[in-house]
């Protein structure tokens, strides 16, 4: 070998010694996994190692999302110190364990990562299909069933969904979110319903939520698969350790067929789809006889109860005016409630109504269509109506006091005028009179009352705008009453029996606590319509009956309940 050869030789192994120390120096952001093959199901631990001065940071993981779900991720650090040199070095060795899941199967590769100046090794990795061995392991520990009470259903029906989720050992993670459906009103049945039940000779723990699914559209409703992604153990899902194992489930995806309205329904009727309707029709005392009389109040009230629908579904049923007498509505209650099978939805209308002259009132019958689907067809439900005879008002007759009675004045004689014809009608004209234009100013007091009270429950834009508490109205009650002021005193009544159990008539009121409650009620309802009862109205018996009811408290249910998060360990 000849010396110059030796040289340059000598040369290059220098370099390539001096440029392999320097890579090596410089490749301190190192990646690992745990494995290089795993099926489309398993979790896959990515660890990122940096070595050397504090990074200030963590490394961008973004590019991982292109190929894989990140489940999780947590940190470690540790630090030694050396001399060499007489210095004092210190080195920072940071770890980031990040929980991965594949997207896809195939040739996947863990990209390269930038931490500030420095970027790691990219790792091929073979993701393939998961063994039905495997699912069988993985079903021993974690599995979802999902169901729905019906493959086919009309447009704006209930669609009752049921998602359970098992697990035999102690496991942690979010249990799914209410499912997000196109063109759907999806609202929750059953928030948390915890149980245990046995499998295959096994035990599980069972999760389950349930949800009415209302669809807007016909066609195909498509329901997507539930996921949970959690970990074996007790700590918590976003801080693994070496020694946890994430685990995974995921439902099926449902699909729902969903009908049009049926050509048979009749054109016009508002489509109303539902499992049972009931109709129930309700009268203020007395007001359900065939007499009534000129200027007496009375209020009809119907309820429409629905199963398997929403509240909004639910049609108008009273009727806005009748012949022979002026009509009052007031704003319609409504309710949604949950029982065994899904939504149950009631509807209540209200309806003041004043005969304004004698005759015959006749409201007939409504029918209302609505589709049965239990039975798959067409129904009505009826309700009923009622003939009535308004007789004139009655005329009270008050025997006077021996202390009012006047003394008797001596008859004087009068000479007849030639001419001049006598006509003495005594004083009945005058006294019919009177009670006439007192009863129309009764009937204008009761109109330009009603439409107060709508200005009350709604803003100029027309909206919507809370009624007043009940401590509030109870308070207005108490003045009215103790000033006599009976139309003050019927309309906080209103305002009061509105706010606190949520109907706005005070005969609402006497009908469901009887007895002195309903006279006293009557007696205002007189004050007000009654033209010989005016000013002779005294509010003390009114608040002596009202005082004990006052008191009992509010009758309001509670707001249900969010989401809990699942945690069996």
């Amino acid at each position: 070998m000849q010396p110059g050869n030796t040289s340059i030789r000598r040369s290059l192994m220098t370099a390539l010694l001096l440029w392999l120390t320097s890579s090596a120096a410089s490749a301190n952001l190192l990646a690992t996994v745990d494995r290089d093959t795993l099926t489309e199901y398993e979790v896959l631990t990515l660890t990122v190692t940096f070595s050397g001065d504090d990074p200030g940071g963590q490394p961008n993981f973004a590019p991982l999302q292109r190929d894989w779900e990140i489940l999780g991720t947590s940190s470690q650090s540790s630090s030694s110190i050396r001399i060499a040199g007489g210095r004092t070095v210190r080195n920072v060795t940071t770890d980031w364990i990040v929980q991965l899941r594949a997207q896809r199967r195939g040739q996947l590769t863990i990209p390269p990562l930038q931490l500030g100046a420095h970027q790691s090794n990219p790792i091929p990795v073979v993701v393939g299909a998961r063994s039905a061995t495997a699912e069988r392991r993985a079903a021993e520990i974690l599995f979802f069933e999902t169901s729905v009470d019906a493959r086919q259903v009309y447009v704006q029906s209930q669609i009752v969904y049921t998602v359970r989720l098992f697990w035999s050992e102690s496991i942690t993670g979010e249990f799914p979110q209410p499912p997000s459906v196109d063109n759907a009103v999806v609202e929750t049945l059953v928030d948390e319903n915890r149980f245990v039940t046995v499998r295959n000779n096994k035990r599980y723990n069972v999760l389950e939520k349930q949800y009415a699914i209302f669809p807007q559209r016909s066609g195909r409703i498509d329901l997507p698969k539930e996921v949970f992604n959690g970990a074996r153990g007790r700590d918590s899902l976003f801080s693994f350790s070496r020694k946890q194992q994430a685990v995974y489930a995921e439902s099926k995806p449902l699909t729902v067929e969903v009908m049009p309205r049926p050509a048979e329904f009749p054109a016009g009727a508002p489509w109303l789809p539902a499992a049972r309707l009931d109709v129930q029709a309700r009268w203020s005392d007395g007001a359900d006889s065939t007499d009534w009389r000129v200027g007496q109040p009375l209020s009809r009230t119907l309820t429409l109860t629905a199963d398997g629908v929403t509240a909004s579904a639910l049609p108008t049923v009273l009727n806005d005016e009748l012949r022979g007498a002026r009509t009052y509505p007031d704003p319609p209650a409504t309710d949604e409630s949950v029982f065994d099978g899904g939504i149950r939805a009631t509807r209540s209308e209200t309806q003041g109504i004043v005969p304004t002259a004698p005759g015959v009132i006749r409201i007939p019958d409504r029918r209302i269509p609505w589709w049965n689907t239990t039975t798959d067809q067409l129904e009505y439900a009826i309700v009923p109506g009622l003939t009535a005879t308004v007789l004139s008002p009655e005329i009270t007759h008050r025997t006077p006091s021996p202390e009012t009675i006047a003394p008797e004045v001596p008859e004087v004689a009068t000479v007849d005028q030639p001419g001049v014809a006598a006509a003495d009608h005594g004083f009945w004209p005058w006294l019919a009179l009177v009670f006439g234009l007192l009863w129309v100013a009764s009937t204008i007091q009761w109109f330009l009352t009603r439409q107060q009270l709508r200005r009350e429950g709604s803003d100029s834009a027309g909206h919507a705008v809370p009624p007043d508490s009940a401590e509030r109205a109870w308070t207005r009650l108490v003045a009215a009453c103790r000033d006599d002021d009976a139309g003050a005193s019927h309309e906080a009544l209103r305002a009061w029996c509105h706010a606190r159990w949520g109907f706005w008539s005070p005969s609402e009121l006497g009908r469901r606590h009887g007895g002195s409650v309903a006279d006293a009620v009557r007696e205002l309802d007189a004050a007000i319509y009654r033209a010989d009862a005016t000013g002779a109205w005294r509010g003390g018996a009114l608040l002596a009956v009202l005082e004990p009811i006052a008191r009992n408290g509010a009758e309001r249910a509670g707001a249900p309940a969010g989401l809990a998060r699942l945690n069996p360990a």
